[in-house]
């Protein structure tokens, strides 16, 4: 019989289904204990926790990146602290909902916003499915959500730039553009080709659009650039024909030059030749304009790999030089460099045959080879080995006798070509210098370092270190390089992001931790570091008042105002993006002054004194 006040059998049962386990220990639980009657979930948790391996460091949006488990954000979330300040809730929240869209885990998104944190603004998470094209997201938040989005500003200005219109014509029928979020987003549609858009937002908010010309050449938007230029007032109305005669628009290039909106030089020969646009240098050369053929035309016909070009340009008498076959040869143009070299007299430089090598171009760098005799070539597999032409390298290995030096295998280690490395130490007898290694561990490339190490027996320095401090691992340099690191290593980690390293630097190298870390972690938009180093270290901030942050998110502005106040005494400077309104009204609630400002940016001055 249950004695009085125990719990019905089950109950206890039922209540630790509700708390994630590792799978292990719900089977073992399930099978084990719970099929012999026995009810202990005291007993269950002690096993969780012996056996979890999960980093208990790891916070919620850390464990998703490196995991991508919503089961795992569940698991972490039941043993997390119940309660955290605000604005940090709202950064991991952001972080994790931003990467389950990303990759389009949609049930994660939806935990996070209504289970996890559910009164956290998911303007972010709008504004990033508002770039992606996820309308059925955007239909989500305005259903569910609504009073959780500050709509109007950013979600609109990704739309437009991403070109999503049926995202667009969605916002329209339910978003009304914030004023604030206006100058910008009349800049996205001009370069984006919106002209509806353009001319909402112009006639809601009574703007100017001088900057949208600009934009609008920007994004090759010739319609948009004729409908403003004969409807509207504007500052500068020249227009870029360089551009124009790039995008090969000729009937707008007729029309701009006939209404004196633009005179074209020799810049535009240039990219109409680039591009392959003949019909344009035929009327560049022959119309109005007349404009004289030069060296650098033909330059870049042969660069862009145009032979009818070419071959018109010879017709015309154009002049040429030898970087005419210089620039086929290293974009691949073998037609291109055999007609030159059967046609005309510059020939070409030593430069060819390297730059086709570097660019991977074998049938290029045969035939150049076969062809003149006299080139010679002192960088040829040096150039091939930074890019990873392996084939191009054994080619040149086996036929030719120069263009190889240290710095091949140098300049494989600092690009992580591994392969290429292994294979000139095998087949070379060169060897490297003595920045091989710290070239790799500079870039990241964990494995050569490795290679190097274990093989060649190369140490490093300690910029190497610290270079590998800032690429996020440090672990196998300080297991077997003697050099030791500076406190750039820890400023380094901590303007990137690595919270793990900066965690592992403090156990290992405390010597590290100086306030540049913490100036270099807040400067970086990095709030979990800037948060450890501050808490956990008693960093102090030491911004200078000259210095402007730009692109923080408002939870790192709202933790350095609320934690360093006292310390920024002689005020900062915050960049915050023309869009995004509730941001700037919350700066102006700050009581913070407007120092600049155009269409795209507000630069905000906050004075310790006011």
């Amino acid at each position: 019989m249950m004695s009085e006040g125990a719990a019905p059998r089950g109950t206890e049962r039922r209540k630790i289904e509700a708390i994630p386990l590792l799978t292990v220990v719900r089977l073992v639980v399930g099978k084990c204990i719970h099929a012999r009657g026995i009810e202990m979930e005291h007993v269950s948790l002690s096993i969780d926790d012996f056996l979890n391996q999960l980093p208990r460091e790891w916070s919620l949006d850390e464990a998703y990146k490196r995991t991508g488990s919503l089961r795992c954000m569940q698991y972490l979330a039941a043993r997390g602290p119940k309660v955290l300040v605000s604005y940090y809730q709202s950064w991991i929240t952001n972080n994790a909902a931003e990467m389950a869209l990303k990759r389009g885990d949609i049930e994660a998104l939806k935990w996070l916003a209504e289970e996890y944190a559910p009164r956290v603004s998911i303007t972010r998470a709008a504004k990033v499915a508002a770039g992606d094209g996820r309308l059925d997201v955007l239909e989500w938040s305005y259903r569910n959500h609504r009073d959780r989005v500050e709509w109007g500003g950013a979600e609109w200005c990704e739309a437009v730039s991403a070109g999503h219109k049926d995202v667009v014509e969605w916002l329209r029928r339910h978003v009304k553009p914030h004023k604030e979020a206006g100058p910008q987003l009349m800049l996205d549609a001009a370069r984006a080709g919106d002209l509806r858009v353009l001319q909402w937002i112009r006639d809601e908010y009574t703007l100017p659009v001088s900057h949208a010309l600009v934009e609008a050449q920007k994004g090759s938007q010739w319609g948009v650039a004729k409908w403003i230029l004969m409807n509207c007032e504007v500052e500068d109305p020249s227009i870029d024909m360089a551009a124009v005669a790039a995008d090969g628009a000729m009937e707008f290039l007729q029309w701009a030059y006939s209404n004196g909106f633009g005179r074209p030089t020799s810049h535009a020969l240039e990219t109409a030749a680039f591009n392959g646009h003949l019909h344009i240098l035929e009327w560049l050369v022959d119309g109005p304009a007349k404009l004289e053929l030069s060296s650098s035309v033909f330059s870049e016909a042969a660069r862009g790999g145009h032979l009818e070009v070419v071959k018109w340009l010879d017709a015309r008498q154009c002049p040429s030089t030898s970087a005419a076959l210089d620039a086929a040869a290293e974009n691949g143009f073998l037609e291109i460099v055999q007609w030159l070299y059967s046609n005309r007299r510059e020939g070409c430089s030593s430069r060819a045959l390297d730059r086709a090598a570097r660019n991977g171009h074998l049938e290029v760098v045969k035939w150049l080879h076969a062809t003149d005799e006299q080139l010679y070539c002192p960088a040829a597999i040096n150039r091939a080995v930074e890019f990873g032409h392996l084939e191009v390298v054994k080619w040149l290995h086996t036929d030719r006798t120069e263009g190889c030096s240290t710095e091949a295998l140098d300049c494989a280690c600092h690009q992580g070509h591994l392969h290429v490395a292994k294979w000139l130490h095998a087949n070379r007898s060169e060897g490297c210098g003595k920045w091989a290694m710290d070239l790799a561990a500079a870039s990241g490339h964990l494995e050569v370092v490795k290679w190097l190490h274990e093989e060649l027996h190369k140490s490093c320095t300690t910029w190497a270190m610290d270079s590998a401090a800032r690429q996020g691992y440090l672990k196998y340099l300080h297991a077997n390089c003697a050099a030791g690191c500076t406190s750039e290593a820890m400023s380094a980690a901590a303007a990137n992001g690595h919270l793990n390293v900066v965690r592992w630097l403090k156990c290992n190298h405390p010597e590290t931790c100086t306030p540049s870390a913490l100036n270099k972690a807040i400067a970086g938009g990095r709030l979990d570091v800037a948060m450890f180093l501050h808490h956990e270290q008693g960093l102090k901030c030491s911004l200078r008042s000259d210095v402007l942050l730009r692109g923080l998110r408002l939870e790192v502005v709202e933790w350095l105002l609320a934690t360093c106040r006292d310390e920024l005494e002689h005020g900062t400077k915050f960049q915050v993006a023309r869009c995004d309104w509730h941001f700037n009204e919350w700066m102006r609630a700050q009581a913070m002054e407007i120092v600049e400002q155009n269409d795209s940016r507000i630069v905000w001055m906050w004075n310790p004194r006011t």
